[in-house]
Formats: C-alpha cells, sequence, structure tokens
C-alpha cells in the first residue's frame, strides 16, 4: 500500500480531509526530529487514529523481540542483541539553529547485525548506563526502521518514543549470538555486501597508498591513506581519512593481516563493486597464518594483469601488462 492509498484508507474510515491528514503527518515528523520520512509518519498518524493498516500489522507487535533479519523498513520494533561496535558522539546543526546529536552503535542477534543510532538526550542516557559496552546484551524497544546508507541495509533510530533496557530480563538465549564470536568472523572479500553494517577481513597487504593531503570542499585540508587487501577470493581497497592514517603506520606490504570493524561502500566509479572505509575502532592486526594464528589460511595471489581500457574507464589500482612503444 504506496502514500497516496494509506491516505485515501484514513480518509474514508475517519472523514478527514486529505489537507488534515498532511498536516498530521507534519507534526508527526517534526515530533520525531526527522526520523521518519512520510510513509513512516502515515503509519503512526493511522494508529493514532485507530485505522488499522494491515500489511503492517505484524509488524507492529512491540511486545515481541524480532529477529533482526525479519526487519521491514518504515515500521516500529522492538529487537534484543548483543554490542558489537561503539561509535562516537556527533554533534550537528539543526534547520532550526540549535544543535543536535547523534551515537551510532551497532548490535548484532543471532540472524544479522544492524546499525542503530541513539538521537538526542538518549546519547547521554546510553553513555551514562552501566554496562553500556562491547559484549554486553541491550533492547531496544520501539525504534524506527529506516533504510540504511547503503544499498539493501537497515538501520534502527532511537527516538523520544523508545526505550532502552541494558542488561534486560526474559531474553530467549537463542536469539543471541554466542559472546566473543562478533569479533572473530572474518568475511571473504568475495563475500562482502553493502547491507552488512561492518566487516572484518583478512588477506595479505599487497599495496600501500599514501597518506596524501586534499583539499577539502570547505577550503580546509584533509589527508587520505589507502590499502589494497587479497584473499583467496578477491581483492578490495580500504580507505583511511584523517587521523584513521595513522592506522597504516608500520604496515608493510606482504604482510599478513587482520583488519577490523570496516564498514562498506559502493566504489564511487564503478557502483558494482565494493570498497570498505576504516572507522575508529578499526585495527590492523598482524598475523601468522601457519602457526593457527590467523582464522583462516591466505595463499599468496599473482595479481592478473587488467587492460589499460578498464583501468582508464573504472579507475582504481590494478596490475598492467604491454610493449613499450616509446
Amino acid at each position: 500500500m504506496n502514500l497516496d492509498e494509506t491516505i485515501q484508507k484514513i480518509i474514508k474510515k475517519t472523514g478527514l480531509t486529505p489537507d488534515q491528514i498532511k498536516k498530521k503527518i507534519d507534526e508527526q515528523i517534526k515530533e520525531l526530529s526527522g526520523l521518519v520520512d512520510e510513509e513512516g509518519a502515515i503509519v503512526i498518524v493511522a494508529k493514532n487514529l485507530g485505522v488499522d493498516l494491515k500489511e503492517n500489522k505484524s509488524a507492529a507487535n512491540l511486545d515481541t523481540d524480532q529477529p533482526i533479519r525479519e526487519l521491514k523498513p518504515n515500521t516500529n520494533a522492538t529487537i534484543v542483541g548483543r554490542i558489537v561496535n561503539i561509535g562516537e558522539v556527533k554533534t550537528f546543526n539543526k534547520k532550526d539553529g540549535t544543535q543536535g546529536s547523534l551515537l551510532p552503535f551497532i548490535i548484532e542477534d543471532a540472524t544479522r547485525m544492524i546499525r542503530c543510532v541513539a538521537w538526542g538526550e538518549f546519547n547521554t542516557q546510553i553513555i551514562n548506563e552501566n554496562g553500556f559496552s562491547n559484549g554486553e546484551i541491550l533492547r531496544i524497544v520501539n525504534g524506527f526502521v529506516k533504510p540504511g546508507r547503503n544499498q539493501n541495509s537497515l538501520e534502527i533510530h532511537i527516538g523520544s518514543k523508545s526505550r532502552i533496557q541494558l542488561q534486560p530480563d526474559n531474553v530467549d538465549a537463542k536469539m543471541l549470538p554466542k559472546k566473543g564470536d562478533s569479533s572473530l568472523k572474518i568475511t571473504k572479500i568475495a563475500d562482502l555486501s553493502l547491507s552488512l553494517p561492518f566487516v572484518n577481513v583478512e588477506g595479505i597487504i599487497s599495496g600501500i597508498f599514501g597518506p596524501k593531503p586534499f583539499q577539502r570542499k570547505d577550503g580546509g585540508e584533509g589527508k587520505r591513506a589507502s590499502l589494497s587487501v587479497r584473499d583467496d577470493t578477491d581483492i578490495v581497497y580500504i580507505t583511511f581519512w584523517g587521523d584513521h592514517c595513522d592506522k597504516i603506520k608500520g604496515i608493510q606490504e606482504n604482510q599478513y593481516a587482520q583488519i577490523t570493524y570496516l564498514t562498506p561502500k559502493p566504489n564511487y566509479r564503478d557502483k558494482t563493486k565494493i570498497d570498505l572505509t576504516a572507522s575508529t575502532q578499526t585495527k590492523i592486526i598482524p598475523i601468522t597464518p601457519k602457526d593457527g594464528s590467523g582464522s583462516i589460511e591466505i595463499k599468496k595471489i599473482v595479481a592478473q594483469p587488467k587492460s589499460i581500457k578498464e583501468l582508464a574507464t573504472k579507475g582504481g589500482f590494478g596490475t598492467i601488462e604491454g610493449v613499450i612503444q616509446e
């Protein structure tokens, strides 16, 4: 059911005019500080007016923990999982001139991980709570599920109508991953997906580029560095921005390493390819697979030459072969 169809259903059930419904939608968006769009707001408006939207009925049961894998966009949900990554509080200027803040973090249940965003007063509440740390169990009640920043990904936003329970009671153990599992999971490069909030990879560092300075749009100066990493399935490029460039100090080519807490992003030239971006929590951990300290055995891979036409069209790094003409 699209937005117009939902409006017509509300008109039929309540007798309200389209303008009255539109006003309620705008008020709901404003109340939630932009956490919902029109499609999300109208679901809440319909519920407040007592209008039953059948296709949203199954997703509206907020008394039961829902598996992350089964979440749908633009619905409210209650989830429980283990905290696997905590970001930093970020501030921003709102349209009304006041300052807002958000805290991103990631939790995982037995089915999947999801990026969570806590807004406003929840930042202080969460940070000051005893037990808000990696590995602890957290329940989010009445969070709002939105499409994520990447294709096919979802996020759950924690706003004024949400509740947070640290170390909650009555948790089904089958809903949770085993403690410590998340930090050990290595994703094969060929299996990278934009639906994953973060990944850990393991392979041979086949190239080191930078750090190099660049001019930002605001006139300031930034810096950027990158690594190319190979495993036995493919190659991926990892970008480090600003102070994160310090993480590559001491790293050498042909070194085996695990690189943790990386965010998948579409390649800016070739949207069919995935690059990775380092986060504050990213670590580069040298390993020696032969003695069993690595989670997988990696074989050195000889880089396959690319055509000059492919590199000119799609960019990136690569190995080429040809005849020197002059």
